[in-house]
């Protein structure tokens, strides 16, 4: 008889709450598809399923910069968020503004043309 090893397999549900960037291959979507088709099929039960628990700081200072580390932790994402959605609102601002000043010149010239002498 054939003594098959379990497949180990991570998954954290949170692992889907962050957003990585457009260009980063990471999409948690993805992940979560991944897994809910492991648990529709059953797959689970052939895997050795394990949930992945917080690093310690200090092991993390084995890999990363403990000024690195703190930087991280000082971020606030909320405001972070508000940051981002306050330079979009700026961005959405400054393309209107330049396509009233597109549509005015125009409108512009279109006078110019119709008042000029024939």
């Amino acid at each position: 008889m054939e003594n098959k090893r379990k497949v180990s397999y991570f998954y954290d549900a949170e692992l889907g709450d962050f957003y990585y960037g457009p260009t980063h291959p990471m999409k948690p979507h993805r992940v979560r598809m991944a897994h809910d088709l492991i648990v529709r099929y059953d797959l689970y039960k052939h895997l050795q399923v394990y949930t992945p628990v917080p690093c310690p700081f200090d092991d993390m200072c084995s890999f990363h910069s403990r000024e690195y580390l703190e930087g991280l932790k000082s971020v606030d994402a909320p405001k972070v968020r508000r940051g981002i959605l306050l330079l979009l609102l700026l961005l959405l601002l400054l393309l209107v503004l330049l396509l009233l000043i597109s549509a005015g010149w125009e409108y512009l010239e279109g006078l110019k043309s119709v008042d000029a002498p024939k």
